[in-house]
């Protein structure tokens, strides 16, 4: 099951003084990040747990985190991101430790660190953050909005909804287009969706874990968000973890969509493919490697007339033609 986003499409002007701005020599800023930025990211929340130091101590890291280290990642660390830089500096991480309402960070600090761990991972922890303004000042340098008989692009094509600009480097950045309405995700049901509806932006973002996840076809045994990562034996009262503990209680079922990022025999080969509505049966209280304690709950598919057997969704969608159009996105229009 994959998480829905709410993708924020503005990163206003950088904020900080000259003062506030992290100084790192050239080449060494994923080190930098891994050895000096993220252990003091862990020691906060350590403190916050444990309430071991004194509060104007806390007070001090939580002002650094704010003003300095949250800018840095936006502003800097941004330009350079490529996957392997996010996982060695351990960019994902911190962002998942302060974006955890267990960990008791101040809520303006928990929703940015969402924020930019969403927005990271929509990009694919590789593009630079675009900013509203930047987007439509190179959109109007690139021709403007997608043509309407666009092949890809236009209102019959898979990119339909979407518009294209590149950044200083050429890398392609993607943008809602703000001519159209998303559609309300807190919704039950199929939502006007039809199973085996495939997407190629991934809009939706999840990663299967071994030791925390199994996915069966049929039955998937999912747990939430950051519960590979966890360290706390405590509960963790995360949204996704409340939508699926009310699914359980109302019977009404979520919906299921897998993506290429997630893998496994029944994951597509690219973008993101919606398959259908599952009922969450139950959960339980497991242990992870790292010792925390999450929530892991089963899902089973509803079988009925309104949906086609998995495997033809699997076998069938995405089409060749998608897939061929898929490859050709980064040719912008």
């Amino acid at each position: 099951m994959a998480k829905r986003l709410s993708i924020s499409t503005s990163a206003g002007l950088d904020p900080r003084t000259e003062a506030q701005k992290i100084k790192v020599p050239s080449g060494r800023m994923a080190r930098y990040l891994k050895s000096t930025l993220f252990p003091k990211i862990k020691h906060l929340v350590e403190d916050l747990a444990h309430r071991g130091r004194s509060v104007h101590a806390v007070d001090e890291q939580i002002r650094f985190v704010r003003e300095q280290y949250l800018p840095f990642l936006e502003f800097d660390v941004a330009k350079e991101m490529t996957n392997e830089k996010a996982e060695f500096a351990k960019i994902k991480e911190a962002l998942l430790l302060l974006r955890d309402p267990e960990n008791q960070l101040p809520a303006d600090i928990a929703k940015k660190a969402d924020d930019l761990y969403r927005r990271f991972d929509a990009m694919a922890w590789t593009a630079k953050l675009p900013t509203t303004a930047s987007l439509r000042t190179e959109r109007s340098s690139t021709g403007g909005y997608p043509p309407e008989d666009h092949p890809i692009w236009g209102t019959q094509g898979i990119m339909h909804g979407i518009v294209m600009a590149r950044g200083e480097s050429g890398r392609p950045l993607y943008e809602l287009d703000d001519r159209f309405t998303r559609r309300d995700a807190e919704v039950y049901g199929h939502n006007g969706l039809r199973p085996g509806a495939w997407f190629p932006r991934q809009e939706f973002v999840s990663k299967a874990y071994e030791d925390t996840d199994k996915d069966e076809g049929n039955t998937i045994y999912y747990s939430a968000e950051g519960a590979h990562d966890r360290h706390s034996s405590r509960k963790a009262d995360v949204k996704g973890n409340r939508a699926l503990r009310a699914s359980i209680s109302s019977r009404l079922p979520v919906r299921v969509f897998r993506n290429a990022k997630g893998g496994g025999r029944f994951a597509p080969p690219c973008g993101i493919r919606y398959d259908g509505l599952y009922e969450v049966v139950g959960k339980e209280n497991r242990v992870n490697a790292q010792g925390g304690l999450y929530e892991r709950y089963e899902l089973h598919r509803i079988e009925d007339m309104d949906q086609p057997d998995l495997d033809d969704i699997v076998r069938t969608s995405p089409t060749p033609q998608e897939q061929a159009n898929f490859a050709r996105i980064q040719e912008g229009y």
